[in-house]
């Protein structure tokens, strides 16, 4: 491999070409001086002809200046060094590409490329503009009665192809002096002893949740391997269950459920719901947004149509 001549100032700095590719010591030292340079005022303000050159593409350069901030704080030196290595190699052979392009491609697919960068940064300006009339001027707060119409209006659309059940549920091993303790808590009143279920589980719980949440039943009996050949019929049979296996002891608690074929629960489907009613009106207010722009830019005469 070719190195280029090594670009001197008052400390020797490294100067690749395209055709380069540094030593870890030569690496080092262009860390190394990407960190102390920043901290001198030998330099003093510099204009952009005084930017001190890392590599060089033909007539493009990467300068030191745009390689500040790469290295983080945190890393180690050569870790730093390994990642300055890695970005001014992929810009180098970025550039070589660019540069073949340049031969290779014809003026017409230069043209398309034009054409689809000035797409991409019209859409994009039109994006952020949208974003931020959006922040300004919608309204995000779902009220329960809005989520609960939506629900009884579209209840169809809820149905749900398997059984369902709410459930906390604690899966446990080791000691199992508190597990009787641990039963009672959960099936008498889990809220009240929170504190209590909570200091249980931080010591001897595998898997847990002593929030009520709503799941699948073939999902919950994924994590939960639930003794029965028909675990649906807990379900309507019992608030409380519970069992163990060879590694570990289950509670569970049944505190609501809903049978394959039946409307899912409100209180599970109401976030989504929410996320549904605000892109709705999302998309009402940028239609209404961009049909007063319209109108307006009628009104002062701002277009013609030839």
């Amino acid at each position: 491999m070719n190195h280029s001549r090594p670009f001197l100032t008052t400390t020797s700095f490294l100067y690749f070409t395209s055709h380069s590719y540094a030593s870890r010591f030569s690496i080092f030292l262009l860390w190394s001086l990407l960190v102390l340079l920043p901290a001198c005022d030998f330099f003093g303000e510099r204009s952009a002809s005084d930017e001190i050159p890392v590599a060089r593409v033909k007539n493009n350069y990467l300068y030191q200046s745009d390689l500040e901030g790469l290295a983080g704080a945190s890393l180690a030196p050569a870790d730093s060094a390994d990642l300055v290595n890695h970005h001014v190699e992929s810009w180098i052979r970025r550039n070589l590409l660019l540069d073949q392009a340049a031969t290779l491609l014809p003026s017409e697919a230069e043209e398309e490329v034009q054409q689809k960068v000035d797409d991409y940064r019209a859409s994009l300006i039109i994006f952020l503009v949208e974003q931020e009339l959006l922040k300004q001027q919608l309204d995000s707060i779902i009220s329960d009665k809005e989520i609960e119409d939506y629900y009884q209006q579209y209840q169809e659309s809820f149905r749900i192809d398997d059984h369902m059940l709410k459930s906390r549920f604690i899966i446990s091993s080791g000691d199992t002096s508190q597990l009787e303790s641990a039963k009672k808590w959960l099936s008498s009143n889990p809220s009240q002893h929170k504190s209590e279920l909570q200091d249980y589980c931080a010591k001897f719980a595998h898997n847990y949740s002593l929030e009520p949440k709503w799941y699948f039943l073939k999902n919950f009996t994924a994590k939960i391997p639930i003794p029965s050949s028909r675990p649906d019929k807990l379900l309507s049979s019992q608030t409380f269950y519970e069992f163990k296996d060879n590694n570990y002891n289950y509670l569970i608690t049944i505190e609501g459920y809903a049978l394959k074929g039946s409307v899912a629960p409100l209180e599970y489907k109401k976030e989504d719901i929410a996320k549904v009613i605000v892109n709705k009106r999302r998309l009402e207010l940028l239609k209404k947004i961009k049909d007063q722009i319209y109108e307006q830019a009628m009104e002062k005469g701002s277009f013609e149509i030839f």
